[in-house]
């Protein structure tokens, strides 16, 4: 299954950076996480063609680069 991500985050500062691991491997790109203004503004990017097997899978965010707060993530089926 494919799927979009939708990230919710808010960023006053310098521009952030993650990206997704499944089981250990990276699943993503880096995305950028640009400033949204200050808080609490929000901004949403999104993470395109996230493949996901059916089965339990550790699913981990990583933060390349800090100076935001992530909201949530939204995994939006295509």
């Amino acid at each position: 299954r494919t799927y979009n991500v939708e990230i919710r985050y808010s960023n006053s500062g310098e521009a952030g950076s993650l990206h997704l691991e499944k089981d250990g491997q990276k699943v993503s790109q880096s995305i950028p996480l640009h400033k949204t203004g200050d808080e609490p503004l929000y901004g949403r990017v999104t993470l395109k063609n996230i493949s996901l097997e059916e089965g339990t899978h550790q699913i981990k965010v990583v933060f390349e680069k800090g100076g935001f707060q992530l909201n949530y993530l939204d995994f939006v089926k295509q």
